[in-house]
């Protein structure tokens, strides 16, 4: 799992040079479901995958923004590293700074 996170997360920095939003938004959850698939809980990945369905709209929003792809790579780089070490805490820390910096970007596109 953490091969293929690495590997996600390579090549979203080769979308985001591509400017290929559509292609990051795949990486993207394909990224969120590799991991909520390896906490081995099947209801988390469940609902995950149905937020994302729902929120389509205004996550292409947030991906307008070159800047955030850059950002967004490094919160995954830091998630993947946390992982990797077995840190839960460094993990939740990333992963809600993760969270913090798509809602500013968010409230930043409206």
């Amino acid at each position: 799992d953490i091969a293929e996170l690495d590997g996600n997360v390579d090549e979203a920095e080769r979308a985001a040079r591509a400017c290929d939003i559509s292609r990051l938004m795949l990486l993207d959850r394909r990224f969120h479901q590799v991991i909520a698939t390896s906490a081995g809980n099947p209801v988390l990945a469940e609902i995950l995958g149905h937020l994302h369905d729902r929120s389509l709209r205004v996550w292409f929003m947030s991906l307008r923004d070159a800047q955030h792809h850059r950002r967004v790579i490094g919160e995954h780089r830091a998630i993947v590293a946390a992982l990797r070490a077995r840190d839960a805490d460094a993990a939740e820390q990333a992963m809600r700074g993760h969270m913090a910096g798509y809602r500013g970007n968010i409230i930043r596109q409206l």
